[in-house]
């Protein structure tokens, strides 16, 4: 019987590291079934005898392969130390692999290309790198379940949930969501209702505070507004617009440039269509229960079908991740 082969697992946030606990899905981190792909890929790859666990549970030395969830923060002071001779070495650089989760606004040490010369495979949902070599294509991967929407009748008006963050970069969608929330609590402060952390009521009179499970309070909106963390990036596309769809709320998405190379433009709202939020809410008032369903259609066919299934299903992951490192071990 072959010994199974190791894989370590680093998430940029050092909590995750510890005990397996990215991988069991009763955890506290397990939001929303986020963490449901890393459950799936340590089952794809045990069947194929690779054992996947949390960093501290092996030794990097040793192990076959390393999997590192966003840059990790060490790498920028490596210089002076004597692992970085390890690291500059092809035989360590080749168990060396990188995801490309969070985008500039978020994460800038992520889109440092002098620290991505110490990896020998980058997955990244960024179209413009993807080169099919070095650069593999992966997206992020969203859990099955879906939640029971309420009649349109029944159906609050509309809901932001997100944290309230900032940044100073130029393509940052932060300033973008305040000015929604401002919008609506100025001017039709009874169709909208904010969640999410860090928001100060004093200031944000719409906010209605936290939240466990986004689809149970999704689906008793008709409208999310739905911007992702930056705007003008190819296939940067996130868990929420996803999260409104399992839910039957239509979103309002605001984010990567080439949404619609991968969802069909029936099943949301563009609002680079109107630019303005008056228009926008004069446009969204005037939907019909009928036109509203039409939507929904939409994104059921849309979820059900292979463009949703073989890019954003927890198997297409897994089925990407796999595949790179059986061809490391054939290499």
């Amino acid at each position: 019987m072959s010994k199974k082969k190791t894989i370590l697992l680093h998430n940029v946030y050092d909590e995750m590291n510890r005990d397996n606990v990215v991988f069991r899905l009763d955890s506290g981190y397990n939001r929303d079934d986020c963490l449901l792909h890393l459950s799936y890929l340590k089952e794809i790859l045990a069947s194929l005898d690779y054992h996947l666990q949390t960093i501290d549970q092996g030794d990097v030395m040793t192990c076959e392969y390393l999997l590192f969830f966003d840059m990790p923060s060490f790498i920028s002071s490596l210089g002076p130390f004597y692992f970085l001779q390890y690291m500059k070495k092809e035989s360590f650089k080749k168990k060396m692999l990188l995801f490309l989760w969070e985008p500039p606004v978020v994460n800038e040490l992520n889109w440092n290309s002098e620290y991505h010369t110490y990896f020998q495979t980058i997955f990244t949902w960024y179209d413009d790198i993807v080169d099919h070599d070095k650069y593999v294509k992966i997206h992020y991967a969203q859990p099955d379940r879906r939640y029971q929407g309420l009649a349109f009748s029944e159906k609050k008006f509309s809901i932001m949930i997100n944290g309230n963050r900032s940044s100073t970069h130029p393509l940052e969608l932060y300033s973008e969501r305040r000015k929604a929330i401002h919008f609506f609590e100025t001017n039709h402060p009874e169709d909208f209702d904010l969640f999410g952390i860090a928001w100060n009521p004093v200031d944000f009179p719409s906010y209605r505070g936290t939240i466990k499970e986004k689809g149970d309070i999704l689906s008793k909106y008709k409208y999310a507004i739905c911007f992702e963390n930056m705007t003008q990036v190819n296939g940067y596309i996130t868990e929420k617009i996803f999260d409104c769809f399992r839910a039957g709320c239509v979103p309002v998405y605001l984010g990567a440039y080439n949404i619609t190379d991968y969802v069909p433009e029936g099943a949301f709202i563009d609002f680079r269509k109107f630019n303005d939020y008056e228009k926008l809410y004069a446009y969204l008032k005037q939907i019909t229960e009928e036109q509203y369903h039409a939507y929904l259609e939409q994104i059921d066919r849309y979820l059900k079908s292979s463009l949703y299934t073989e890019r954003f299903s927890k198997e297409a992951f897994g089925a990407a991740v796999v595949d790179r490192i059986i061809a490391l071990d054939r290499a």
